[in-house]
């Protein structure tokens, strides 16, 4: 089963040749925390009764 981490731990070593190898991965991490964390932010403004 892939994994990203193990995605991005095989593109650092070859990050000169195959640059895309490590960006993908890296980028699908970044783009998934930013969603929970966003996710999150507002679930607690809901939960705390603020509207923005």
């Amino acid at each position: 089963m892939p994994e990203w981490g193990v995605m991005l731990s095989e593109g650092r070593d070859i990050l000169r040749t195959a640059w895309w190898a490590g960006l993908f991965p890296g980028l699908a991490m970044t783009a998934t925390v930013i969603a929970f964390t966003v996710v999150g932010r507002k679930l607690q403004l809901l939960l705390e009764g603020r509207t923005s």
